[in-house]
């Protein structure tokens, strides 16, 4: 076990349960360790928090949860950095933001794809798609 200063303040986690994003995330392309902070077992909601800058965390959700239609095609480029097979088993999680209106979106657009086998996660950018960066919650 290993601690990491959260703004949540200390969190206990297993260094094994790191996951890893070999490109950053979109905006954060140098933070590359990222550990699910714990929640409830039926909480929808997962919670990514940096384990190389305390400050900077991310609140994410399976977009079919709200959107059933919601799909999209992996490359072979991002399955090779996910160190994935054809069929292997992935979660396909979106962004959630607050804005000051409390008003929340999710960014449809820069899907993250995480494999659990591998810890690996990648965030890629759709192009030419009817999806928003602030699609409102419903």
């Amino acid at each position: 076990m290993k601690t990491v200063r959260t703004r949540f303040g200390d969190v206990d986690y297993h260094p094994d349960k790191t996951v890893l994003f070999p490109k950053g995330l979109l905006g954060f392309e140098s933070l590359r360790e990222f550990m699910v902070m714990p929640t409830a077992s039926d909480d929808p909601l997962v919670c990514l928090q940096s384990l190389e800058d305390s400050r900077v965390a991310f609140l994410l959700v399976d977009p079919r949860r709200y959107f059933p239609e919601y799909g999209i095609s992996l490359g072979g480029q991002e399955a090779q950095v996910l160190g994935m097979g054809r069929e292997e088993d992935h979660c396909t999680l979106t962004m959630i933001t607050v804005h000051s209106d409390q008003s929340v979106t999710l960014n449809l657009v820069a899907p993250v794809i995480y494999v659990p086998r591998t810890q690996r996660a990648v965030q890629i950018v759709l192009e030419n798609t009817e999806y928003s960066v602030r699609t409102p919650l419903p």
